[in-house]
C-alpha cells in the first residue's frame, strides 16, 4: 500500500512541472533563511511509540508519521550521511547540517555526537532530539563484529475473534558494512489471491484468514563510496518529482526496507455485500462489530540496486545508480476495470465501474457474496528499471537526470483488467519518466528545481 502514492506517476504536462518549479523558486526566494524540515512541530522523540502519540494527539499529520518512522528505523548515520540524509533529521536546518560536515571533514571521524554540543554546532536540546535517529559508525571495530535488534509487537481489542495480529522485525550488521533484515507479519484481514472463474466469468476471492507474511527483506553492503542492495528497498532522487517511492524529504539513492506499519482505528469485521443474494450478511449486529486492524506494509521496489557516490572529478563528485524490480503490488478493489466491457475509463457508466470481487468460498458454481471496501494482494505484478546519475560540483550545489521505465501484467488470468482513470498508475500499458533537477546555495539561500517529462498511453 501507498501512503504517499508518488511513485511511478508525475505530471505528464511538461509545462505543469515548469510552473509548478518556478513558483517554488519564487517562495524560496521570498524565504528569510533556508529552514528546517517543515515538521509541524519540534520533534523530540525517544522511539517510535512516541512518534504515533504525537500523531494520535494531531501534532504531527500522518504523512509526517510516515517520513518520521522511516528515518527512524532506517537511521542517519552521522559518518556517512550525506548532506540531503542528514538534513531528512528533524529540527535542523541547513546551516546546522553544513557545520556537521564541515566538523566532521576537520576532525575525520564523529565518535561522539557529544562532540557537536562541545564544539558548539548544536545545543543540548537538538542533540537530544535527533538522538533516537543517529547511527554512529565506528572504522576501527573488528571486522566481525555484531550488532542488531529483534522487536516484536501485538495489540488486540476485546471484541477480537481468534488470535490477534502481530509482527516481528529484525535487523544485524556485521562486517562492517553488511546488514540484513526482514519484517514479518501475522494478518487476519487480507484476502488470498483473486482467481477468475471462467465458468461464472467473474473474479473471486476467499475470504481473510490467519496467515503468516514476510513482506520485507533485504540484505545491504554499503561503504563511503558504493553500496547494493538485494530485496526489498525504497529509492528516491532530486526533488522527488521524476521518482520516488520514500517517505523522506530529501531522497538521494536507495534505502532499506523494513518498516511495517499500524492503523489507529479499528476496522469493521464484517464486509460483504449481498452479491446473488437479497441481503447481505453484514445487516444486523454483525455490520457493527469492530476489530483490531492488522499491520501494515507498503509495496515498494523488490529487486535489485547499486550505485557509487564521492567519486571526485574535477572539483566535485559525481554519482549514479541503477535499480530493477519485479514487485507483485495489491490494489483497492474499486481502483480497477475490465477493458472489455469498457472502451473509455472515463466514462462513469455501470460496464466502466469495477468489477465485483465474489466470495469464493464454498462451491464456486454457486451463488455467493461479494467483497466490498477490500485490498486485492498481489493483482498484478510492476516490472520497474531506471538509474541516476548527478554531479556535485560543490557540496550545495548539483545537477542530475533520473529515468525509468515500468509495465504491469495482472494476474488474473481470463479476464482484462486495466487502472481506472483516477488511479496511480496510468492505464493503457507501459509507462515512465525522465527528467533533470538541480540545486544552487549561496550565502543564507538554497534553490531547489526539477523538470520532468513523463510518457504512457
Amino acid at each position: 500500500m501507498q501512503l504517499r502514492p508518488r511513485t511511478s506517476i508525475v505530471p505528464s504536462s511538461l509545462a505543469c512541472a515548469l510552473a509548478a518549479v518556478a513558483a517554488g523558486l519564487v517562495a524560496l526566494a521570498a524565504a528569510p533563511a533556508a529552514r528546517a524540515n517543515p515538521y509541524e512541530t519540534f520533534i523530540d522523540v525517544d522511539s517510535e511509540e512516541d512518534l504515533y502519540d504525537l500523531q494520535a494527539t494531531g501534532q504531527i499529520d500522518d504523512d509526517t508519521l510516515a517520513e518520521l518512522v522511516e528515518v527512524l528505523q532506517s537511521g542517519v548515520d552521522l559518518n556517512r550521511g550525506s548532506r540531503d540524509e542528514l538534513y531528512s533529521l528533524p529540527n535542523l536546518t541547513y546551516g546546522e547540517v553544513d557545520a556537521i560536515l564541515e566538523y566532521r571533514s576537520l576532525a575525520g571521524w564523529i565518535h561522539d555526537p557529544i562532540d557537536l554540543v562541545v564544539a558548539g554546532i548544536l545545543t543540548q536540546e537538538k542533540l537530544e532530539s535527533i538522538a533516537a535517529f543517529l547511527v554512529i559508525t565506528d572504522p576501527t571495530r573488528p571486522l566481525f563484529a555484531t550488532a542488531g535488534w529483534v522487536r516484536g509487537q501485538t495489540r488486540f481489542t476485546v471484541d477480537d475473534d481468534g488470535a490477534p495480529p502481530a509482527e516481528l522485525q529484525a535487523r544485524v550488521a556485521t562486517l562492517r558494512n553488511l546488514t540484513v533484515g526482514f519484517a514479518s507479519t501475522f494478518s487476519r484481514n487480507r484476502l488470498t489471491d483473486v482467481e477468475y472463474n471462467a465458468d461464472r466469468d467473474r473474479l473471486m476471492a476467499s475470504a481473510a484468514d490467519d496467515h503468516l507474511y514476510v513482506p520485507k527483506f533485504y540484505a545491504q553492503w554499503q561503504t563511503d563510496r558504493w553500496g547494493v542492495i538485494a530485496g526489498t528497498y525504497r529509492m528516491g532522487f532530486g526533488q522527488r518529482l521524476t521518482f520516488d517511492n520514500t517517505s523522506l524529504y530529501t531522497p538521494n539513492g536507495f534505502y532499506k526496507d523494513d518498516q511495517l506499519f499500524r492503523e489507529t482505528d479499528l476496522v469493521l469485521a464484517c464486509r460483504e455485500s449481498a452479491g446473488d443474494f437479497d441481503d447481505s450478511p453484514c445487516t444486523g449486529p454483525a455490520g457493527s462489530i469492530y476489530e483490531t486492524p492488522d499491520y501494515k506494509w507498503r509495496e515498494g521496489l523488490l529487486g535489485i540496486a547499486a550505485g557509487f557516490k564521492n567519486l571526485e572529478v574535477g572539483p566535485g563528485t559525481l554519482q549514479s545508480y541503477a535499480f530493477a524490480s519485479y514487485q507483485p503490488r495489491s490494489i483497492y478493489q474499486y481502483e480497477i476495470f475490465s477493458p472489455t466491457t469498457c472502451d473509455d475509463p472515463h466514462d462513469d457508466a455501470d460496464e466502466c465501474s469495477a468489477p465485483p470481487i465474489y466470495n469464493r468460498d464454498g462451491d464456486p458454481d454457486q451463488d455467493s457474496t461479494t467483497w466490498k471496501f477490500q485490498t486485492l494482494p498481489n493483482l498484478f505484478t510492476e516490472m520497474v528499471g531506471g538509474g541516476n546519475i548527478a554531479y556535485a560540483p560543490t557540496r550545495r550545489s548539483h545537477i542530475g537526470v533520473t529515468g525509468y521505465g515500468a509495465d504491469v501484467s495482472f494476474a488474473p488470468g481470463g479476464m482484462d483488467l486495466d487502472f481506472q482513470e483516477w488511479s496511480r498508475l496510468p492505464y493503457g500499458g507501459p509507462f515512465g519518466a525522465v527528467g533533470m533537477d538541480g540545486s544552487f546555495g549561496v550565502g543564507m539561500f538554497d534553490v531547489f528545481g526539477e523538470v520532468t517529462r513523463s510518457f504512457d498511453s
